[in-house]
């Protein structure tokens, strides 16, 4: 019995200490800043294997960052 009592204020403590944890507001993350700069692009090199450069032209149209 006395067992049984421990396990059940083990679990109520931990329980209680969840839910107060639960209880706490985060702060929220800093405004993000924007950049406004346009990136720069290359050619797609010329030696590039197939596979690969269907890729990149099917994501970057044909110039890379």
């Amino acid at each position: 019995m006395k067992t049984l009592f421990i396990i059940i204020s083990v679990l109520f403590g931990l329980g209680a200490v969840a839910w107060a944890g639960l209880q706490i507001k985060p702060a929220p993350f800093p405004a993000y800043g924007v950049s406004s700069a346009i990136p720069e692009t290359i050619p797609l090199p010329d030696d590039l294997p197939a596979p690969v450069e269907r890729f990149y032209r099917q994501v970057y149209g044909g110039a890379c960052r």
